[in-house]
């Protein structure tokens, strides 16, 4: 088990490091069957009664042993984790201060003193922001959902490619959609480390 974590928290992080937009076949699964000396063979399924059948035929035609692990459950523990990790729960409803972004429209200086622009769009359930180099690379992406109370929220869906990480990029998204108007709130699961930690040291900015 604990090698399956850490196959899917390193996978994840690859994702968000490639500008995946979508995590595909990992934040959607319903059940993964997987061989238990061999994590990076697996099957995916989405009722358990297909799991629990594709389990006993794949044992069957290979003879070794296979697990069925219930993703949502297992990445609401691994969520619950890193809460505890970070100095425990953060109040979902509290929300982002500003920090201090200076923007020129939609331009704005990174740590090092690098020009990057934002853009913002809607969506089908919020906001979509976009961050781009000087180039026109796009180094950063960050998707926000209204949540049954019409909050504005991070998904989990949030991004920045490695060689522009702890620049602020991250900050100056949350920044923008403030200033825009906005009142944005933690995500209510699915941040990893780095975005709790983010998210908790933003109180002194109150």
């Amino acid at each position: 088990m604990k090698d399956l974590k850490q196959f899917i928290k390193t996978t994840i992080r690859e994702f968000l490091n490639e500008n995946k937009t979508h995590i595909d076949n990992i934040f959607d699964a319903g059940y993964k069957v997987y061989f238990k000396n061999d994590v990076i063979r697996y099957e995916i399924v989405k009722n358990y009664d297909d799991a629990v059948k594709l389990k006993n035929e794949i044992e069957k035609e290979t003879n070794e042993e296979l697990d069925i692990i219930d993703m949502e459950r297992f990445y609401q523990d691994e969520y619950n984790k890193t809460i505890k990790n970070n100095g425990g729960l953060f109040d979902i409803n509290t929300e982002w201060y500003y920090t201090g972004t200076i923007f020129d429209k939609n331009k704005f200086k990174d740590k090092d003193g690098n020009i990057h622009q934002i853009n913002i769009n809607k969506s089908n359930n919020g906001l979509e922001v976009d961050v781009f180099n000087d180039r026109q690379t796009k180094i950063g992406f960050a998707e926000f959902e209204y949540d049954n109370s019409n909050n504005l929220r991070i998904s989990m869906y949030v991004s920045v490619s490695p060689s522009y990480q702890n620049k602020g990029i991250a900050k100056a998204m949350y920044d923008y959609i403030t200033l825009k108007g906005f009142v944005l709130k933690p995500a209510l699961s699915g941040l990893l480390d780095d975005g709790v930690k983010l998210w908790n040291s933003n109180i002194k900015y109150k």
